[in-house]
This record gives C-alpha cells, structure tokens and sequence, in this order.
C-alpha cells in the first residue's frame, strides 16, 4: 500500500494524504483507519488517534498488531492498565509475536510490577533472540531487582546485538559498576559520551571505588566529602563539599 510505504519512509504530509484519499472512497477500509490514527498518535494528537485506531479494530478484531498499537497509544495516555490488557489480548491472537510481550514488559515496567516485567521481556528474546531493545530493557530491570549478573549478561546481548542502540552502553557501564568493575564501567561511559578520559572529570564520594576507580582510567576525580567514606591516603584531584561547587571548580580549570 502506497500510503504505509510513505509512512515506513517517514514521508507523514505524503502518508496523510493517501490515508485520507483512500478512505474518501471507502470509509471502512481498516488498514488506513489504523495507520492514520498512529500517524496522529506520532503528531501527538492523542484524542483524534484513539477513536480511528479502534475503529479500526472494531473492522477487523482479531488483528493482533493492531491491538498492539492500541497499547502503545493507551499507555502513552497514562491508561496503562487497559494497555496491558490490549498486549494481552494481541498475545493471545499472535502467540509467536515478540513485540506484544516487549510492549507488555514495558507496561508493567510503568507500574512497578517488575517480575511480570522480567517475564515479558524474558519470553519476547525467547521468541527472538535478536532484539536488542527487549535484551536492555530486561538488563535494566533485572538491575532494579539487584540481579546484576543477571543484568551484566542482558546489558553485554543488547550491545553486542545492537552497538548503537540509545543508552545501551550506559545501561552495562552501570550495571558493571555495580558488580564492582569499576574500570570497565567507566571505560563504557566513555564510549557513551564520546569524551576521551583525559577530558573527562569524574566525581564521587567514595575514594576506593570512585577516586581510585577513575584515576586507573585515566580521568581526573573530585572527592565530595564523606564522613560515611574517609579520604585515608587517596589522592583526588579536588575536593568540594557540596555540588554546587563543582562548576566554579571545573571553569577554574578551563581557564
């Protein structure tokens, strides 16, 4: 269909306009009702995406994509709860589909139901074991539970499937510092920044694993002082006692 191809290509006036062409001459074609309220949905316009999205599924009920976008665009209005059950409901159409389980992982995410999250994503990369974005949001939930081996591994699967994936090499960098691997967590954060560790200034209150931990990767450290971590005989390269602090000291050494 002409107008999808527009839309997949990002031409949205382009897509708008075959939508609306299209349904001129027939007011219940589905397909165009549906893609025509995502397309509002991605303008923002929340209230006039919701009456043509289910109407489109009121056409063709059983089409388990569609409920999957009448998800997305419940949860994006807060109506989580009736997300969950439109995932729910494209699962139970399309069993072997991966993105119902990952919207629904996301779902459950926003209500802190963060097992039932785990189980989502775990299934979805069951069903496909190449999505990326499925193997981070399951490393970043796994971390809110302290599971941080658990995480490290999901964290190391959505890099490696996906290098340029937003937030992925933060997402392992901090699940890394969690284990205790300082070293490569900060080489990670980086990578993510794009900041040559000679550039970079990192600040922390504990001396052992942040002001050591950063000097090992070659990054100046500021020392915000502690009573809970005694400085002892580590060395930082500034010391502040509070955060507002830190951009007077960092313009100094600009200057």
């Amino acid at each position: 269909m002409r107008a999808v191809a527009h839309h997949q290509k990002g031409e949205l006036a382009e897509a708008r306009a075959t939508y609306q062409q299209v349904l001129a001459r027939e007011p219940a074609h589905a397909e165009s009702l549906h893609y025509l309220g995502m397309l509002r949905f991605q303008a923002g316009d929340l209230s006039v995406a919701l009456p043509l999205v289910e109407k489109s599924i009121a056409l063709r009920p059983r089409e388990g994509s569609f409920r999957t976008n009448l998800g997305i665009l419940l949860a994006a209005m807060g109506r989580v709860s009736e997300a969950i059950a439109a995932y729910r409901y494209a699962i139970a159409l399309a069993p072997g589909t991966p993105e119902p389980l990952y919207n629904l992982g996301r779902a459950y995410e926003q209500v802190g139901q963060n097992d039932l999250a785990i189980a989502a994503y775990r299934q979805a990369v069951g069903l496909q074991p190449l999505f990326a974005k499925a193997w981070g949001n399951l490393g970043v939930v796994l971390r809110t539970q302290g599971r941080w081996q658990e995480a490290v591994a999901a964290c190391r699967e959505a890099l490696r499937l996906q290098p340029d994936l937003l937030g992925a090499r933060a997402n392992l960098a901090n699940a890394l510092s969690d284990c205790g691997q300082f070293d490569d967590a900060i080489r990670l954060y980086h990578e993510a920044l794009g900041v040559a560790p000679e550039h970079s200034v990192f600040v922390g209150d504990s001396p052992r694993e942040d002001i050591v931990g950063a000097h090992a990767a070659g990054m100046r450290a500021i020392w915000i002082r502690s009573r809970e971590f005694p400085l002892g005989d580590v060395q930082p390269d500034a010391i502040i006692e509070t955060l507002p602090e830190l951009l007077p000291l960092l313009e100094h050494w600009r200057a």
